[in-house]
């Protein structure tokens, strides 16, 4: 769509990063929230899952970075989050 750009990011230890180690929703929103700053003005922010999830945090904590949040199936709505199979 003219005047959108769409970025999208695979979370190290999800989808087919190979990068193993402890991860968790906040180190990632740290990461997503460092890339938008380099961005001119908010954007809209969303993601499915964990993206969600992210994206969410970010909004919350960040809302200068957002101007739109688009949440799909995000994990972890109310309960602590499960324990990581990933260590």
């Amino acid at each position: 769509m003219p005047g959108w750009q769409l970025s999208t990011r695979d979370f190290a230890g999800r989808g087919t990063s190979a990068t193993t180690g402890r991860f968790s929703i906040a180190g990632f929103a740290i990461a997503v929230a460092t890339l938008v700053e380099t961005l001119p003005g908010p954007v809209v922010r969303g993601g499915i899952f964990i993206g969600a999830a992210t994206a969410t945090r970010i909004a919350v904590l960040r809302p200068d970075l957002v101007r739109g949040l688009v949440p799909v199936r995000p994990a972890w709505l109310t309960d602590a989050a499960p324990p990581s199979p990933c260590g």
